[in-house]
């Protein structure tokens, strides 16, 4: 869910108030319900548990979930049968992807966990059939049909990212804090807007939207 305040756009993680500080070593879980779970020392999870389980979308057989992580250490993938025990993946070769923003993988058993460039939101894709993993970095810009601003530009760039780690909302804002927006209509692009394409399928594929909308009615400053 992204929520409007002034222009600081505001993504919850998880939707609920799991833990205090990232990664607590929860407990170890037994007879975790059957899914498909991230893990890791770069995430809030160390065990496969039910905050981190990937969630299934308009395509039955693709998983996501949207997770803070951190460029230090690394996260794996665990998929969990009718037996209630994980079984871990990492990282198999490269998959080619003509979005430039988001890498994949094949997933390979026992694989060396994955890694991010830097600490921030991911979205997390999973093929389950197939065993492939996307990871795709969050980041958002205002995009006007006319001038945003007094100056105007079209784009506003949202590049200040925090993250609450009780609330586990990240915010983006504007780094100029007397920046002023003008009436019109804008939509927030993740990345650089264009739809990312990955493959369900032999013959299908998952779209991943990057352009939410919204209006703005008055002049307002960013907070």
């Amino acid at each position: 869910m992204i929520r409007l305040k002034n222009i600081v756009v505001m993504l919850s993680v998880l939707c609920v108030v799991a833990c205090t500080e990232n990664n607590i070593a929860y407990d170890e879980v037994v007879n975790v319900p059957e899914g498909i779970y991230l893990s890791g020392s770069s995430s809030e999870f160390s065990v496969p548990i039910e905050t981190g389980r990937l969630k299934s979308g308009s395509h039955a057989n693709m998983f996501s979930i949207r997770a803070w992580l951190k460029k230090e250490g690394r996260f794996q993938i665990s998929f969990v049968g009718t037996d209630g025990q994980p079984v871990t993946y990492g990282k198999g070769t490269d998959i080619s992807l003509s979005n430039a923003h988001a890498t994949a993988f094949n997933l390979t058993e026992g694989g060396e966990g994955f890694t991010v460039p830097a600490e921030g939101l991911y979205q997390i894709v999973v093929n389950k059939e197939r065993k492939e993993l996307t990871i795709i970095p969050v980041q958002f810009t205002m995009q006007g049909e006319n001038a945003l601003t007094t100056e105007g530009s079209t784009t506003v760039g949202l590049s200040k990212v925090t993250y609450d780690r009780l609330t586990h909302v990240v915010t983006w804002s504007n780094e100029d804090s007397t920046q002023q927006l003008l009436p019109g209509r804008y939509v927030f692009n993740m990345n650089d807007g264009a739809p990312l394409y990955l493959r369900d399928s032999e013959s299908e594929q998952d779209t991943v939207s990057a352009v939410y909308t919204g209006t703005a009615w008055q002049n307002v400053p960013i907070s």
